[in-house]
């Protein structure tokens, strides 16, 4: 039985994040049995592009890791629209923060997205949201779950 592809959206304005994200998902493609492929956007409205024409195609994106700015309309409005696609085409929202407080953790649960911390530059926590990313996936693809966001 072969590996199961997943394709990510990395939307992450901190070109160093994007960096250590795609230098260590493929290392986890080597460990589990996933085949990670990613795609990158520097900002909300640019990823939301890319999902959205990739939609019926064999590249359709499977799972987005969007480092959110709160304080950014266009980023809050790219979201909404990112979860009402993931809705309907089964996909994944990881919204990673720097902190998560109140607000992004209502951000998140308003858009059934999963929130994960992380801080800037840290290998570390690029560890711990690629970490939490494969459980989520792994227990999907595994049994019949459902995530209660």
């Amino acid at each position: 039985m072969g590996r199961k592809k997943l394709n990510i959206m990395i939307i992450d304005g901190n070109n160093e994040d994007l960096k250590l994200l795609c230098n260590e998902i493929p290392r986890y493609s080597e460990r589990h049995r996933f085949e990670f492929r990613t795609r990158v956007a520097s900002h909300g409205k640019a990823g939301l592009q890319i999902v959205s024409s990739l939609l019926g195609t064999p590249d359709q994106i499977d799972i987005i890791l969007f480092d959110i700015s709160t304080t950014r309309q266009e980023d809050l409005d790219a979201l909404e629209r990112l979860s009402s696609i993931a809705l309907t085409e089964k996909m994944f929202v990881f919204l990673m923060s720097n902190n998560l407080d109140d607000d992004i953790l209502c951000i998140a649960k308003a858009n059934r997205a999963i929130a994960i911390e992380k801080k800037p530059n840290s290998q570390y926590k690029i560890d711990l949201v690629i970490d939490r990313m494969v459980s989520v996936c792994t227990e999907i693809t595994t049994e019949s779950y459902v995530l209660d966001c």
